[in-house]
């Protein structure tokens, strides 16, 4: 995807988010980012049997919290890459108990930055089930594969690409 693509969660930030103060109430809406892939709900499945949520949704209140509490640049990168994470997820995790959502899925960003240097980036997100539907509860992306290693440690892989191929 190019940079400042108008995303589906480009779009609704533009539309609800731009320009309001930190912490400041937006008008409560929701819209459909994505949908998982057939092979992605098919792994699901076979730790959830009765997983039956394809389609993810985000909500201004989300994408707020986001905004308020994400430096502009990580933010612009979980707008920009959402779509491509909930679509071709890397790895999938079963959430902890004590943390809202039931799931984690994480992807590897390629960025060249403006040194023109190639670095990789994982995005992570959190989605809730609620009313039957997936909810996006918040992204973040971490840029040293040590953090990203030392967090996702405690919990559970469902799916990953390494070393398994497609999820089947």
């Amino acid at each position: 995807m190019s940079p400042g693509k108008h995303t589906k969660a480009r779009l609704l930030h533009e539309r609800y988010i731009i320009g309001t103060d930190r912490k400041a109430a937006v008008k409560i809406e929701r819209v459909l980012v994505s949908r998982f892939s057939k092979v992605t709900m098919n792994t699901l499945q076979e730790h959830w049997s009765d997983f039956q949520h394809d389609r993810i949704y985000l909500s201004t209140i989300a994408l707020k919290h986001m905004f308020d509490s994400r430096a502009a640049q990580e933010y612009d990168m979980i707008l920009e890459h959402l779509e491509i994470l909930i679509e071709k997820p890397d790895a999938l995790y079963e959430n902890l108990e004590d943390k809202r959502g039931k799931l984690l899925i994480m992807k590897t960003i390629n960025i060249v930055t403006f040194e023109g240097e190639k670095v990789e980036e994982w995005l992570v997100c959190s989605l809730d089930t609620k009313n039957e539907e997936l909810d996006m509860v918040t992204a973040f992306r971490f840029t040293e594969e040590r953090k990203k290693k030392n967090y996702l440690k405690k919990y559970k892989l469902l799916w990953s690409w390494e070393g398994d191929g497609p999820p089947s």
